[in-house]
């Protein structure tokens, strides 16, 4: 099933006939089956289904984290060749894909702004420059002044926003997030939550893995993997 898109907005990322399977006791388990579809800009996505459905699976290959077992993976027009690790230099090419997951994964011997600031320094910026930017981005997000401390003395809400600055300091044209609300509170869930619905009205491409129906519902469009399928709900 191909997800039609706007013909208006650019494709960032394209699945053709993918399919994902993992050895399993009795064989080969397939997870997902011959899945095709397409992330435009402005695109905000959110995907559900049961436990062990696949959705993590399909935002790893969605994020070019994970080649699929097979059919064709493209990212801004052009075929992705994981085996030779061209994906990376493909997404340093153009606009890079933020990533924000679960658990923060938030390094806690560094600062808030050492955190934020990571994704620069593979980019080979000048230390002010890095800490300019990032300081910029935790600005935006209403955290600046957590700039020194370290992730251990902040709240679950504000390690996801710091988690969320680090994602989006290298202004990606699109932002992969699994399951962002799952370690929060209902309050700061639904501060995370609208602070993603602002990022993708600003103009982020956003792809999203929740369990949670009702935040599901903000999002632009709603898929559900079943069987290994996408349903457009």
């Amino acid at each position: 099933m191909m997800v039609h898109q706007p013909e208006s907005a650019a494709t960032l990322v394209a699945l053709q006939s993918v399919s994902q399977c993992y050895p399993g006791r009795q064989g080969m388990v397939k997870v997902l089956d011959g899945v095709s579809l397409s992330v435009c800009q402005g695109d905000f996505i959110a995907i559900t289904g049961e436990s062990g459905s696949g959705k993590s699976t399909l935002l790893n290959i969605i994020g070019l984290l994970m080649p699929p077992s097979s059919g064709v993976v493209s990212y801004q027009g052009r075929p992705v060749s994981f085996g030779r690790g061209a994906e990376m230099a493909q997404r340093a090419a153009g606009r890079p894909i933020g990533f924000v997951f679960q658990q923060f994964n938030l390094i806690p011997s560094l600062s808030v702004l050492d955190n934020v600031a990571l994704p620069l320094l593979y980019q080979g910026l000048a230390p002010a420059v890095r800490a300019a930017q990032s300081l910029a981005v935790l600005e935006t997000l209403g955290i600046a002044d957590k700039a020194g401390q370290r992730p251990d003395d902040l709240s679950g809400g504000q390690k996801q926003r710091v988690a969320i600055a680090r994602a989006l300091v290298a202004q990606p044209a699109l932002m992969i997030a699994d399951e962002p609300t799952g370690s929060l509170d209902p309050r700061h869930a639904d501060e995370v939550m609208t602070l993603l619905c602002e990022l993708n009205q600003a103009g982020m491409a956003l792809v999203m893995v929740t369990h949670d129906l009702a935040l599901a519902a903000r999002a632009k469009s709603r898929w559900r993997i079943a069987a290994g399928r996408i349903v457009h709900d």
